[in-house]
């Protein structure tokens, strides 16, 4: 892996990695869910040689088992959720890819119940 930051603070400029990252706003939405959810969200550079451009990837684990739970990464064309064990779908929004988390997680129902609901549990009439 290539060092980022050089010893004087400053970025290492020649051999950035290139590749398609999350947004930032992307990243504290899913730490967000992750943390609602008792997941441990980690990010990893996955990329194979020096001239290929790397992919971002989430990894969701859960606090009570070891081992990755789900993988979600990006590319030009959509957001990709998979689960350890299943099949990957592609998502048109990070927060679309989180929602479809929703039914395959050990979310208590009240929560489950309460998604999309205002704060404060008030439902409009």
């Amino acid at each position: 892996m290539v060092d980022l930051i050089k010893r004087d603070g400053g970025i290492a400029g020649a051999n950035l990695p290139a590749g398609i990252a999350f947004d930032i706003e992307d990243l504290i939405l899913t730490r967000i869910f992750a943390m609602l959810n008792q997941f441990n969200m980690v990010i990893r550079l996955d990329h194979g040689i020096e001239e290929e451009e790397y992919e971002e990837v989430i990894e969701f684990h859960s606090t009570k088992r070891r081992g990755c739970w789900v993988l979600m990464w990006r590319d030009a064309t959509g957001i990709f959720v998979q689960p350890v064990l299943g099949r990957r779908r592609r998502h048109a929004s990070v927060a679309e890819a989180l929602k479809s988390l929703l039914g395959k997680s050990r979310v208590p129902k009240a929560r489950k119940a309460a998604v999309g609901k205002p704060p404060g549990g008030v439902t409009e009439r």
